[in-house]
């Protein structure tokens, strides 16, 4: 049973993004479920930290959150079932952690096609993948 769905948006690859959503939509809506739109922003070296302002990463926050906002008004979801979500740091370990506190059932994530260096390090989905105690629903 699917009632909670997290969905681990890039707002640098709306194409993807968009067919993402949907996927989300049609399971939301099916299922009845609630939604996380979830976008996570790379953390910034010290040493480039120190050229930023010291609000950089509330700005950026909510930055990020008004445009999954837009994102979710596209969805039609009923009032109350949907949510945003910006967190920093390594994309994977972020989306999991996400998932693990909102007790989420389905992660819906992205993936752009493979190239070498794929095969060697391993995609953030493919991390997801393995390491998610839920299922996973990958978008090509």
């Amino acid at each position: 049973m699917v009632r909670k769905i997290l969905v681990a948006v890039d707002v640098e690859d709306m194409t993807l993004s968009e067919r993402m959503l949907a996927v989300t939509s049609d399971l939301s809506r099916l299922k009845g479920a609630d939604v996380t739109l979830m976008y996570v922003a790379a953390n910034i070296a010290p040493n480039a930290a120190i050229q930023l302002p010291d609000d950089y990463q509330d700005q950026t926050a909510l930055h990020v959150s008004e445009q999954l906002d837009h994102l979710l008004g596209q969805l039609n979801l009923p009032d109350g079932t949907a949510k945003v979500a910006v967190r920093f740091g390594s994309v994977y370990r972020e989306v999991l952690a996400q998932a693990k506190e909102d007790g989420t059932d389905l992660i819906i994530i992205g993936c752009h096609k493979p190239d070498f260096a794929d095969y060697l390090l391993g995609p953030n989905a493919a991390r997801v993948v393995r390491h998610a105690s839920c299922s996973v629903f990958v978008v090509r």
